[in-house]
């Protein structure tokens, strides 16, 4: 056993030597943060609190030196704060701002490459919830947003540290892209009529592009949009819907050149599977032709394996047939069943995951909730 509980969360690095937990042991009813090592040995409290707050939310940074952790009073106020892994005075990341109970939101970020903080926080202004990053052992926030009435409600750093996207909440569909060290905000999305709704985003592996799903032309109407990082506007990468379509979900590969998604493009209910440029382009489908498909097919939870050579999606085929799991080859061709024996009551569920070396899948099905294990080639394991 690494840590006595109750354990209320945990955290691991990259490194994967140390663990981050927060735990009520020997003060129930207020967490403290704590680190263990992975192998074995006497954990380290971080924080002692007994009574009038408690830690919230714990994070270990990547490279394992440093846990950040929020914590909330008495008052639901909340803040803060960094500390070494290995014990020692923790630095509070922001300033003091106004006081309880406003305070810092819970989905702060570490940065890949561990350096900063980026949190939303409505402690400065008492009343929109702003944006900011800090060094992640502490120094004067910068405030990444430029909003002067309305508040951040999202945000994502990229993966290589460089870019932060975020939402705000206004009468239209707005999303931006700053330099997570600070910078001038670029609005990306979208120029519609009032209460257009953005439905997610992200940013690209390569972190070169902001990817949003959005009503952005047509209200109505869910699309897929595609922006470089720091320069203002999006390319739509969907080609024209059919009325009221929608694009449910995608997944861009892991260099970024290219960008797979689901939609009812064609026809309404009937979502398939096409390929398209990230940047832009014409797109192609990779799923079944439309008249081979005698019922509406329904894809979901696309992605590509780690190298970027197949597509991994769920889909009942167009038929009553139970939803399986399928892959395609990222540059098209006949689908690969990776599922091929599941029963009538069995499908596929919506976890699944693909080994580094992108030759297994991992996935659950059935009512009984069994493991199985798939090779690309369809080769179906226990």
């Amino acid at each position: 056993m690494i840590a006595a509980g109750p354990v209320k969360e945990f955290d691991l690095g990259d490194i994967g030597t140390t663990v981050a937990y927060r735990s009520e042991e020997g003060t129930p009813g207020i967490a403290n943060a704590f680190t263990a090592p992975l192998g074995g040995g006497e954990p380290v409290p971080l924080t002692g609190f007994t009574s009038g707050q408690t830690v919230s939310t714990v994070a270990l940074s990547p490279d394992e030196t440093r846990v950040v952790y929020r914590t909330t009073d008495f008052l639901g106020g909340t803040r803060l704060f960094s500390v070494s892994a290995g014990g020692g005075s923790p630095v509070q990341l922001h300033g003091d701002g106004v006081g309880s109970p406003f305070g810092i939101g819970s989905d702060f970020r570490i940065s890949p490459d561990g350096t900063r903080v980026v949190y939303r926080s409505n402690l400065e202004s008492g009343g929109a919830t702003q944006l900011f990053s800090v060094p992640i052992d502490g120094g004067i926030p910068t405030r990444l947003d430029d909003q002067a009435f309305f508040s951040v409600s999202s945000f994502t750093v990229g993966s290589d540290g460089a870019w932060t996207a975020y939402a705000v909440v206004s009468s239209e569909a707005d999303v931006y892209s700053v330099p997570v060290t600070g910078g001038t905000p670029v609005r990306h999305c979208c120029d519609t009529p009032s209460f257009a709704g953005v439905f997610t985003y992200g940013i690209s592996p390569d972190g070169a592009r902001v990817m949003i799903v959005a009503d952005g032309t047509v209200d109505g109407y869910q699309e897929l949009y595609s922006g470089a990082v720091g320069v203002a506007g999006a390319t739509r990468l969907n080609a024209p819907l059919q009325s009221f379509g929608r694009v449910l979900d995608f997944a861009v590969s892991p260099d970024g050149a290219d960008t797979v998604y689901v939609a009812d493009q064609e026809l309404n209910e009937r979502f398939e599977l096409y390929r398209v440029p990230t940047v832009g382009g014409a797109a192609v489908k990779l799923s079944e032709p439309a008249d081979s498909l005698p019922q509406p097919s329904r894809y979901g939870l696309v992605g590509y394996t780690p190298d970027g050579q197949f597509v991994i999606y769920r889909s009942d085929r167009g038929t009553d047939e139970p939803t399986g799991l399928y892959a395609v080859p990222a540059g098209g061709g006949p689908a690969r069943d990776l599922s091929p024996t599941l029963g009538w009551t069995d499908r596929v569920e919506a976890e699944y995951s693909v080994s580094p070396d992108s030759k297994w899948v991992q996935y659950v099905s059935g009512v009984l909730n069994r493991l199985w294990i798939a090779s690309i080639e369809g080769d179906r394991v226990a």
